[in-house]
C-alpha cells in the first residue's frame, strides 16, 4: 500500500475588523491576509472601525482562504506588526522555536513596540 498525503484544501471564512493582522505562512512564503481599518496617514494609529467602541455595525472584511497541512497562521495585534517585517516574522516562526507566538511578541518588544502586543500562532 502506497503512503501519500493529499493536501486538504478547506475554505474557512476569516472576518476582520480593526488593525489586527493575520498572516499565512507556507514554507518560506508569507502572505498578509487582512485589510487594516486605519487612516491613510502612516504615522496615525487611529483606526476607522472596530468591534465595540460605539460602532454599532462595523463593515467587516471577509476572506475565504484555502490552506494545506503544514501551513501556519499568525494572528497578531498591531503592536507586533508595526515593529516586525514579514521577513522577521518568517525568521521568528521558523521550525525549532518552541513557542513562536512568544518569540514574536518578545522580538516586537526588542524592536521598540510600545503598543499592546499579542499573537496567536496556529500550525495546520
Amino acid at each position: 500500500m502506497e503512503n501519500f498525503r493529499n493536501p486538504c484544501l478547506l475554505s474557512p471564512m476569516q472576518i476582520i475588523v480593526g488593525d489586527s493582522k493575520a498572516h499565512q505562512i507556507r514554507g518560506s512564503v508569507i502572505q498578509e491576509l487582512t485589510v487594516e481599518d486605519r487612516h491613510h496617514n502612516e504615522k496615525s494609529k487611529a483606526i476607522t472601525q472596530c468591534l465595540g467602541g460605539g460602532i454599532k455595525r462595523p463593515n467587516a472584511h471577509q476572506l475565504a482562504l484555502e490552506y494545506e497541512p503544514g501551513d501556519k497562521f499568525l494572528l497578531s495585534s498591531d503592536g507586533v506588526t508595526d515593529h516586525l517585517s514579514n521577513k522577521q516574522i518568517l525568521e521568528f516562526s521558523a521550525e525549532g522555536h518552541s513557542n513562536q507566538a512568544q518569540d514574536i511578541c518578545n522580538n516586537a518588544l526588542t524592536f521598540g513596540s510600545d503598543d499592546d502586543i499579542s499573537a496567536i500562532f496556529i500550525e495546520t
